[in-house]
């Protein structure tokens, strides 16, 4: 499958954005699309943030 990179940030910065378009062009009615969300820590980061969590709700709006 084809995949597009829509965001690259910090989650800070993502709360903060302005809406992302995303093109409804390969989508049909009844269609699934797949999104996948990855989550990296900093290479420095050290056991100390083992267990933490975040958290970021995200509304998705679909227009014709």
């Amino acid at each position: 499958q084809d995949s597009t990179t829509v965001f690259s940030g910090t989650l800070a910065t993502l709360a903060g954005a302005s809406p992302i378009t995303l093109s409804t062009a390969n989508m049909s009615g009844g269609s699934i699309s797949t999104f996948v969300f990855t989550v990296t820590l900093a290479s420095t980061a050290d056991d100390t943030y083992q267990g933490y969590q975040a958290s970021l709700p995200i509304t998705w709006t679909l227009n014709s």
